[in-house]
């Protein structure tokens, strides 16, 4: 929604009725109910995944090996494609990680669409070690009377959820630790209050 104030001179700008939709409650509702529900669905991440890797089986029968035969373009930069694979599995696994990031993304940022400044909160966190060889700590800073719930979740690049804890902070300064049954490897983690995202990021297990 907010394309037009970052690309400004962009040919392709968005229509002024996006942002002027998302200022009535009941579509934005409407859009985060939507997405929970294909979510639940045909966008969960083990439906794409399968959907991608049954595009990639029938391909793997001869003709992908046909068409860069044809236009050898694997590990060669092509404008304007951002990652180069070492080879068909190389970019598909890439796409996963893609739609991943992406999926989580958007998990945690519709439902702040919806939330009126009243229910977003400020919770500031920091997360350390990271890189970590062994677990990573969440340290919160908790406004006075402002204690709550916090919901800490890591998922692989699978989009699996792998670690999930339940802490209650208290006021002032309070930590939580995940991660130590994980393997080496890269992660992402959501932290939810109430069904809001309040921070998320990258993992990275040694």
């Amino acid at each position: 929604m907010d394309f037009n104030a970052i690309c400004p001179e962009d040919y392709w700008l968005v229509p002024f009725w996006w942002s002027r939709l998302f200022e009535d409650e009941n579509f934005r509702e409407k859009v985060t109910a939507r997405w929970q529900e294909l979510r639940n669905g045909a966008f969960k991440t083990d439906v794409i995944y399968a959907r991608i890797d049954s595009i990639a089986s029938l391909l793997s029968e001869g003709a992908q090996q046909r068409n860069f035969e044809r236009w050898p373009v694997l590990d060669t930069y092509v404008w304007p494609n951002y990652f180069v694979g070492e080879s068909c599995e190389h970019e598909v696994g890439y796409l996963k990680v893609w739609i991943s990031e992406r999926l989580f993304w958007l998990d945690a940022n519709i439902p702040e669409i919806v939330a009126s400044n009243e229910e977003r909160m400020d919770l500031p966190l920091s997360v350390f070690p990271n890189p970590s060889g062994t677990r990573f700590n969440f340290r919160f800073e908790t406004p006075a009377a402002k204690a709550e719930v916090v919901t800490i979740e890591v998922y692989d690049a699978a989009g699996h959820r792998v670690a999930s804890r339940k802490h209650e902070s208290v006021e002032g300064q309070s930590t939580a630790s995940v991660g130590e049954e994980l393997s080496p490897g890269m992660y992402f983690y959501r932290v939810c209050v109430r069904g809001v995202c309040v921070g998320k990021g990258k993992l990275m297990k040694h």
